[in-house]
């Protein structure tokens, strides 16, 4: 299972040299599981990792929680260029950015 990275963080000189500077910011990843309707795979968005720090809140026009079947629990926010973004739903900014969602 590997995690995708936003453009901008591969955009210059590598992962390594922006995630250092810009902190990690991991798109959930989609992993395939069993339906226990129909025998089908259906995949399911995890995340294996947050962000460092808030991203701006007015990029923000929706949020979804991970699966229960994820190893780590996540908010996953999308931002308006259709970025996601991984985040700990524990986080009071996290907490903060669903209330503002759920009343725009």
């Amino acid at each position: 299972l590997r995690g995708r990275f936003s453009p901008q963080l591969l955009s210059r000189g590598g992962a390594k040299g922006q995630l250092t500077l810009l902190g990690l910011q991991e798109k959930p990843s989609d992993t395939q599981t069993p339906s226990a309707m129909d025998g089908v795979n259906t995949p399911t968005s995890c995340c294996f990792s947050y962000v460092s720090k808030p991203i701006p809140r007015s990029h923000v026009v929706k949020y979804r929680h991970t699966s229960s079947k994820c190893s780590l629990p996540a908010v996953i926010f999308t931002t308006k260029k259709g970025r996601e973004v991984c985040s700990d739903p524990n986080a009071r900014w996290v907490q903060e950015y669903i209330k503002h969602v759920k009343q725009n």
